[in-house]
C-alpha cells in the first residue's frame, strides 16, 4: 500500500532533517477525547437512514447529527531544532466518525446510529515553543498527519447504551479507503516540573483531506474534530 510505504519516509524526515547541533531529544504520551464528526455528506447520510427506517417499521422519522466521542492519544518523539522551534513524530490512535440520533416524531422513540471510522495515525509537526526559559511554556504546533485505517463500521442501536442494544450493524472494511492523508493545528501549555520532565495539556483540531470512503458509497465523509489531551514529557 503506497500509504504504508510513505510512513518510513516521515519517520526518516523528522529524524534527520534537524542538524547536528539540534538540541535534545524528547518522548512525549498524550491521552485524551476526541468529539467529532464527519464533513461532506453527513446530515445527508443521516436523513437516508431515517427515511429508510420509516420506510421498514413505518412512522415519520427524522436525523440529528451529534458529535462521536472517542479516545485520542498516543506516543510522540520531538527534536529541539532550537530554543524555539522543534520537530516532532507522533504515533497516535483516534477514534472518529459520527453519531445521529433518529427520532420518530408520533411514539417519541429514539434510536442511535453510530459511524465508526477507527486510525491509526502518523501526524509531523512542526512546533513552536515561545518563552523557552519559563517554567510555563506555550506550545504551538500544525502539520499532517498519515491514517491507516483500523476499522470502521456502522451500528444501530437503543440509547442510552446503543452497544449493548444493538439492533444491526454492518462492517465498512471493503468500502472504506486503507489510508487518508489529513492536517493538525494544535496548541498547549508545558508545565516543566524539573529540567528533564514536564506535564502536558493540549488541544488540538484534525480534519481528514478529502473523502474517506470510496465512490460507490455515494455519500462523501470527512472525518474531523477536536482533541482534549493531557500527558508527560521526557527529555532523553
Amino acid at each position: 500500500m503506497i500509504g504504508k510505504a510513505l510512513v518510513p519516509a516521515l519517520l526518516a524526515l523528522c529524524l534527520f532533517c534537524a542538524p547536528a547541533t539540534a538540541g535534545p531529544l524528547e518522548i512525549y504520551q498524550l491521552l485524551g477525547v476526541s468529539p467529532g464528526n464527519v464533513g461532506g455528506d453527513g446530515e445527508a447520510f443521516g436523513d437516508a437512514t431515517a427515511a429508510a427506517v420509516g420506510d421498514l417499521v413505518g412512522g415519520s422519522w427524522s436525523a440529528d447529527e451529534k458529535s462521536r466521542v472517542g479516545f485520542y492519544g498516543g506516543l510522540g518523539l520531538r527534536y529541539h531544532h532550537s530554543d524555539l522551534l522543534g520537530l516532532a513524530v507522533e504515533a497516535d490512535f483516534a477514534v472518529r466518525g459520527a453519531r445521529w440520533d433518529l427520532d420518530e416524531s408520533a411514539t417519541g422513540v429514539t434510536l442511535t446510529q453510530t459511524l465508526a471510522l477507527n486510525y491509526v495515525e502518523i501526524p509531523l509537526l512542526v512546533q513552536v515553543t515561545p518563552a523557552a526559559g519559563s517554567t510555563v511554556r506555550p506550545t504551538f504546533y500544525a502539520g499532517p498527519y498519515l491514517g491507516l485505517l483500523a476499522h470502521s463500521g456502522i451500528t444501530i442501536g437503543i440509547p442510552p447504551d446503543p452497544a449493548l442494544n444493538e439492533l444491526a450493524s454492518l462492517e465498512l472494511d471493503d468500502v472504506a479507503d486503507g489510508s487518508c492523508f489529513g492536517g493538525i493545528v494544535g496548541a498547549g501549555a508545558e508545565f516543566r516540573t524539573s529540567p528533564t520532565t514536564a506535564l502536558l495539556a493540549h488541544l488540538r483540531y484534525t480534519t481528514a483531506f478529502g473523502n474517506v470512503v470510496k465512490d460507490e458509497v455515494g455519500y462523501e465523509f470527512t472525518p474531523q474534530g477536536f482533541a482534549f489531551m493531557l500527558g508527560f514529557a521526557l527529555q532523553l
